[in-house]
């Protein structure tokens, strides 16, 4: 190799690792202030499905899970459009230390799915839209009155 050609491959070298490093620092920025790991649940007030919403090390990532009581309402009622209510924490994990942050969760998570079976089985239509009114509710006075109308008992 000549002494201009070895000169040019050191420049591409330095030019690499200044790249690698730069790219390094940007993503240990990121993992320093937002953590290599975060999660939130959140359930689907018609069919009850879970939404797990995890990030780990800047890649986000979805997961649903159906349960028994989302094959059930899938069978009854048909296909739908997922109305997600938040599950009142999130968990973030930095490199030493662990943050959780709590929030009020959506009522629809105090309703057990058996009660809200058999809820909408033997509701009328009007009940089945006012209840489904309530959880789509940005008012958390509307929002509260879901647990009252499918489980009296808990009044």
């Amino acid at each position: 190799m000549s002494h201009d050609r070895k000169s040019k491959w050191k420049i591409y070298v330095k030019y690499f690792f200044g790249v690698v490093l730069c790219v390094m620092a940007l993503w240990g920025g990121y993992v320093l202030c937002y953590g290599y790991y975060s999660e939130s649940l959140y359930t689907c007030s018609r069919c009850r499905a879970v939404k797990r919403d995890e990030t780990f090390w800047g890649i986000h990532r979805v997961t649903i899970i159906d349960g028994e009581f989302s094959k059930w309402y899938i069978a009854n009622h048909g296909d739908h459009v997922h109305h997600w209510c938040y599950g009142g924490y999130s968990i973030t994990k930095f490199i030493g230390a662990v943050a959780y942050s709590c929030g009020k969760r959506h009522p629809i998570w105090y309703i057990d799915e058996v009660s809200q079976q058999l809820f909408l089985e033997n509701a009328t239509p009007e009940e089945i839209i006012l209840f489904y009114e309530y959880a789509d509710s940005q008012d958390t006075d509307m929002r509260e009155k879901l647990v009252s109308m499918v489980m009296p008992e808990c009044q």
